[in-house]
């Protein structure tokens, strides 16, 4: 029989949801960038990102370019 604790700490209260929203993050940034993310479901150890394509992963963007002033040098 699972004992019931009556929990009233409004931090404890929301860190479930917290560690819910963070572990999606981590997942979706895992497979747009192609980083590795590891699971232990059942006791074994699996990258969930090793199967993502390298099209889905975002390219960094190039960078702005310096406008010369006017005075030659």
């Amino acid at each position: 029989m699972a004992m019931k604790i009556n929990i009233t700490d409004p931090d404890i209260l929301g860190s479930l949801p917290a560690l819910r929203w963070a572990a999606r993050r981590a997942r979706e940034l895992a497979v747009r960038t192609g980083t590795p993310c590891y699971i232990m479901p059942g006791g074994r150890i699996i990258n969930i990102a090793a199967g993502t394509r390298p099209e889905n992963r975002r390219k960094p963007s190039p960078k702005p370019r310096r406008k010369r002033s006017g005075a030659a040098r």
